[in-house]
Parts: structure tokens; C-alpha cells; sequence
């Protein structure tokens, strides 16, 4: 018990530095992971939303929810699933990437 509550309690110390670091670049965190699992997927920056939720660890109707937010942003964007007519994929956008490059800067 004692090792996990000082892992607890260091996470409650640096969630604050971490969510400023995030703010800086416009995101939260949610929006950071979903931009940065994009970005660890590699060229092309493409995964479906059944990949996103499972990588995650997030309901089918959460990632529906937080990919349109992104997608207002034009940090994602919608694709066309050539393997599967009825889902879309969703990739991200060259400003998307730039925000995620910068905020994985200022997060290391």
C-alpha cells in the first residue's frame, strides 16, 4: 500500500503541471491522448475509432463526442474506410500534428 499511495500522490502533484502544459497549446488532456495516439500510430496518423476507444480505454460514445470537438478544431479530420463502406477513419490533419509535436515538447 504504501509504494502505490506515494505514486497516488505524486500523480495529484504533477496533474496540475501536466494540464498547463496541455493549456498552452489549447488542449486538454483527453484531447492530448487522442492527438498523440494518432501521432504514435505513424505515417499516415490514420486509425479507426474502434482503435482509438480500445487503445484508450474510453466508451464508443465518448470517442464520438471528444473526435467532433477535434474535428471542429481541424486538428482531425474524417476519412472514407476503403476497407469497410459503413465506418470512417479518422487521421490527423497537418495543424493537428503540429499541436501534438509542440505539446509533446512541452510535456517531456
Amino acid at each position: 500500500m504504501g509504494p502505490i499511495g506515494r505514486l497516488k500522490r505524486c500523480a495529484l502533484l504533477l496533474e496540475p503541471r501536466v494540464d498547463e502544459a496541455f493549456v498552452e497549446h489549447g488542449l486538454v488532456r483527453w484531447g492530448f491522448d487522442i492527438l498523440a495516439t494518432l501521432r504514435r500510430a505513424g505515417a499516415p496518423f490514420v486509425l479507426s475509432p474502434t482503435q482509438l476507444f480500445s487503445t484508450l480505454m474510453i466508451t464508443s460514445g465518448t470517442i464520438t463526442h471528444r473526435l467532433k470537438a477535434l474535428e471542429k478544431r481541424a486538428f482531425i479530420s474524417r476519412l472514407p474506410n476503403t476497407e469497410d463502406a459503413r465506418s470512417m477513419l479518422v487521421a490527423l490533419t497537418p495543424q493537428g500534428r503540429a499541436v501534438i509535436d509542440r505539446a509533446v515538447e512541452t510535456y517531456i
